[in-house]
């Protein structure tokens, strides 16, 4: 009978009830009667007089068919209806039991099932069913934020927060009338929740101390960034029963692209299957972030040996072979500026934050820092072995990260001075290094799988812990890279195993810790535990510019295999030209693009992109075949007299819609968690002479770094800038050094 009764209170169809043996007896029939259309809630706020007539007469039809004893107060409910006013509207009252504990939500639904132009005033299926997942998966949502997309009359959340206690439940819709009555239902189950003060949401209240309640006018194909924002950061995001469109599709999946949760999830009820195979068809490669295809190469007119993206990743800085270094436009795919650095081959290159400079190191054991304008060399530093990798310190200028071949890392300011970071009381000097995100700490990885945290400012270690096999056997580190957002690192090692860690977990287990990483990436031949020695050796690996993806280059051959960092799972292998093998990885800082090098060219990944011209004209139609397109006589007017009149007999009349052209509006991708706005003072394009093939006469060249063909009077080159040199003596360790230049 508890069943009946909550289909009833629910408002589900008459048609749908049974009534079961136990409430056809005299003294079921009392027990009905006062649970349902008698009881207290229903006496108070009445699901509509119409449908509790049905009810009953359903029961009386049925009781009266077996020809049992009719309870008398059935028929004097009965009569009591009957005689009820007339309910105006179609809106009214619907109950909701909620788990065992006898709590109910109250609605506010229409019973129509579409009303003034949307289903969203009335409760369907899917609310329920994802109701259900919150009810059983509490612990999942508790202390979260949650943004609901198509909330309807508000089921969903009501239940979450009643029971699941999240810190924040924000509710949405984009029809008027919908957000008008969710308003209604949520003051209605919460009468004594505090408004919000100085809140410009369409409602913000505070339930108690730990839950607070938000409801906004969300428009898919309108989404207001700014209000999406003033969430901070999303849990996750609900929705129930929303694919059913297909041309709402693409809203519905930007909306998710802007709300940025950490987990969807979706209650769908499967009407038509092809619609629902659809969506998932357009969700799957919606919510790709990362290269699909081969996109093209950039031939740097020499062998390619290491590459980098500036900050923004409008400039690729590539080290040849011969010394020089290319910077190539990545916009256009051209080269913007080439400079002669070395005489031996580049192995590593670092940009500065502002993009201004350039640091590499060579074969030839130096070190050097490039004006990138001007292409002159600002400071050299000599060592007496070769350096396998140089790194600006994220945040500032002055200092450079250095790793000389089989030495401990040092760094080093721009007036010469170095210091040598500590190592491991084992000795070994086999060591990757890197800085993490901001600058603040240098992290170093030994041959025996010991992983160093030291403080830059005071060399002193802040963690440490060691990555083992098994109970007792290391494994070597053989490098270590930070994403650009988020606190995740990398640390590849000899075991064929990319481990994930938390910077901030690591921080917290202190020294000799044992944190365990969030993920263990593998190849799928690992993954079906064959012999280690199959599995493949990484060459390079790296996290993409929103640190969700990790990418890493085969050393044997040039694949590169793409997971997704926060469920681990390979995503997508990408295949070079057979039989080359790859030396570098770099993925864009901002979209979805890799840069790789294999036999000295730079190959580029990127998305598959599809023209959609619709993007800019909803109207806009593909056509097979050319049609005639007859034109209204007044169509092009200023005036458009021929424009159709909308219902109700007055012209709509087009708004002018004021456009802010001066404020610019801050990218996310480009600004640091730490900081409110970008930094601006970044180079972005470097500047390009046009070639003058047929100059006018008497024409000269006003820079001196236009040349003309056809000019016999050139402008004297401009005398190169002398550079600092200083000599890095590695052997006096205990000592440093601050030698002056040269």
């Amino acid at each position: 009978m508890d069943k009946l009764i909550q289909r009833f209170f629910s408002g589900l169809p008459v048609s749908s009830l049974n009534f079961p043996s136990e409430a056809l007896s005299l003294e079921g029939q009392m027990t009905l009667l006062n649970a349902t259309v008698n009881s207290d809630l229903v006496l108070k706020q009445p699901l509509r007089y119409q449908y509790q007539k049905a009810f009953l007469k359903r029961l009386l039809n049925q009781l009266e068919s077996l020809d049992l004893v009719v309870f008398e107060g059935l028929y004097s409910a009965y009569v009591r209806l009957v005689q009820m006013p007339h309910q105006l509207g179609s809106k009214s009252f619907n109950h909701y039991r909620v788990g065992s504990g006898g709590d109910v939500v109250t609605l506010i639904e229409d019973e129509n099932l579409i009303s003034q132009g949307t289903t969203g005033l009335r409760t369907w299926t899917g609310a329920l069913a994802l109701s259900e997942w919150c009810l059983n998966n509490k612990d999942l949502i508790t202390n979260k934020t949650i943004l609901e997309l198509g909330s309807g009359v508000g089921l969903t959340g009501l239940v979450a927060c009643r029971h699941c206690h999240p810190q924040r439940f924000c509710f949405s819709d984009g029809h008027p009338e919908v957000v008008k009555t969710l308003a209604e239902n949520i003051k209605l189950n919460f009468p004594t929740a505090s408004a919000v003060p100085s809140s410009k949401l369409r409602l913000d209240l505070e339930i108690d101390k730990t839950t607070r309640v938000s409801l906004m006018n969300l428009s898919w194909d309108n989404i207001d960034c700014t209000a999406i924002a003033a969430l901070g950061k999303i849990d996750f995001v609900l929705a129930a029963d929303v694919v059913y469109d297909p041309e709402l599709f693409q809203h519905l999946l930007n909306a998710l692209k802007m709300a940025d949760g950490e987990c969807n999830i979706f209650a769908c009820t499967e009407r038509n299957p092809d619609t629902l195979n659809l969506f998932l068809k357009e969700a799957e490669s919606f919510g790709q972030n990362y290269p699909e295809e081969f996109d093209g190469t950039l031939d740097s007119l020499s062998i390619a040996l290491t590459c980098a993206f500036n900050k923004r990743g409008t400039l690729l800085a590539v080290g040849c072979n011969d010394g020089r270094i290319v910077v190539w436009d990545f916009l256009t795919r051209g080269i913007a500026k080439i400079i002669s650095a070395h005489v031996h081959p580049v192995c590593s290159i670092s940009w500065s934050r502002n993009s201004y400079k350039l640091a590499s190191a060579s074969t030839d054991n130096t070190v050097c820092i490039w004006d990138v304008l001007t292409g002159e060399c600002e400071q050299k530093y000599r060592f007496p072995c070769p350096v396998l990798k140089v790194q600006f310190e994220p945040r500032k200028l002055e200092r450079l990260l250095v790793c000389p071949m089989k030495h401990a890392p040092i760094l080093i300011d721009t007036t010469g001075r170095h210091q040598v970071l500590p190592i491991d009381e084992d000795g070994d000097l086999n060591i990757a290094a890197s800085f993490d995100r901001r600058g603040d700490y240098v992290y170093t990885g030994n041959a025996k799988g010991k992983v160093l945290v030291l403080d830059t400012r005071t060399l002193e270690v802040r963690a440490s812990f060691r990555i083992v096999l098994g109970s007792s056997s290391a494994t070597a580190v053989r490098s270590i890279e930070f994403a650009r957002r988020g606190d995740n690192f990398l640390i590849n090692t000899a075991d064929r195993v990319i481990r994930v860690y938390d910077s901030k977990e690591v921080l917290t287990y202190g020294k000799d810790g044992e944190p365990e990483p969030i993920q263990k990436l593998q190849d799928l031949v690992n993954n079906f535990k064959r012999v280690v020695t199959e599995g493949t050796m990484w060459k390079k690996c790296c996290f993409s510019g929103d640190g969700e993806y990790i990418c890493a280059g085969s050393a044997r051959q040039h694949a590169l295999y793409i997971w997704e960092k926060s469920i681990g799972n390979l995503v997508k292998i990408l295949h070079g030209t057979k039989g080359e093998l790859l030396v570098d990885v770099a993925w864009h800082p901002v979209r979805p693009i890799i840069a790789s090098i294999s036999s000295g060219v730079v190959s580029v990944w990127a998305q598959n992109q599809v023209e959609n011209w619709s993007a800019f004209a909803p109207d806009f139609k593909e056509l097979d075949e050319n049609v005639e397109y007859e034109e209204r006589e007044s169509e092009f007017d200023i005036d458009d007299e021929d424009k159709s009149v909308a219902s109700g007999g007055d012209a709509k009349e087009d708004t002018d819609l004021e456009v802010d052209v001066c404020q610019v509006e801050k990218v996310a991708a480009f600004c640091s968690s730490d900081e409110e706005n970008e930094n601006n003072d970044c180079l972005q394009f470097l500047p390009i002479a046009p070639e003058i093939e047929d100059p006018e006469d008497n024409w000269t060249p006003t820079d001196t770094n236009i040349t003309a063909s056809n000019t016999s009077t050139m402008p004297e080159p401009a005398k190169k800038k002398k550079y600092k040199t200083y000599d890095i003596a590695l052997e006096n360790v205990a000592e440093g050094g601050n030698f002056g230049s040269k």
